[in-house]
């Protein structure tokens, strides 16, 4: 089976590159990659919407705070709201939305490293050079995560209890 995968513009649908899927067998993480090599995952939202597959349009769904609310259910916590929302000004003078997806990210880098400094390292490398995000130090890191952990406290509590249990 061939798939052409193009994307909508102004004056009709562009062809980006087509796959031709045969008779292999992937699972679904080979295919992610495989197919035009996994390029819509790196780009912005205002260009995702606009792909299609054998011209048909695709949806794409998304799953608030998906990782998160994964953890939380997985271990019967009832998240309050969107985890990566915090009060206007936690982080420095950036807007809301700016502040959730750097909280969004730190978040994440928590749910996968081992300490508060390896948290802070890596989010820090995720950054380009003369970012503000880049040049935050450990302290600063270290209290937005303190008021992401106070506005869930149970849920954080109990995913803590489980870190230590396991290590």
């Amino acid at each position: 089976m061939t798939l052409l995968v193009s994307i909508s513009v102004s004056s009709g649908i562009v062809p980006i590159c087509t796959t031709n899927f045969g008779n292999q067998v992937f699972t679904w993480a080979d295919w992610a990659d495989w197919a035009c090599g996994g390029w819509w995952r790196g780009v912005g939202s205002e260009f995702r919407i606009r792909i299609h597959i054998n011209d048909q349009p695709t949806v794409e769904v998304d799953y608030q705070a998906l990782h998160v609310a994964i953890l939380a259910s997985r271990h019967g916590v009832a998240l309050e709201g969107d985890p990566y929302v915090l009060d206007d000004g936690v982080v420095g003078d950036l807007d809301a939305v700016q502040q959730r997806k750097l909280v969004k990210r730190l978040v994440l880098m928590a749910l996968n490293t081992k300490d508060q400094r390896s948290i802070c390292s890596a989010f820090r490398d995720v950054y380009p050079g003369g970012s503000s995000a880049k040049s935050m130090k450990n302290a600063e890191l270290i209290r937005v995560l303190d008021a992401v952990v106070e506005k869930n406290t149970r849920f954080w509590r109990r995913i803590s209890a489980l870190t230590v249990a396991l290590a």
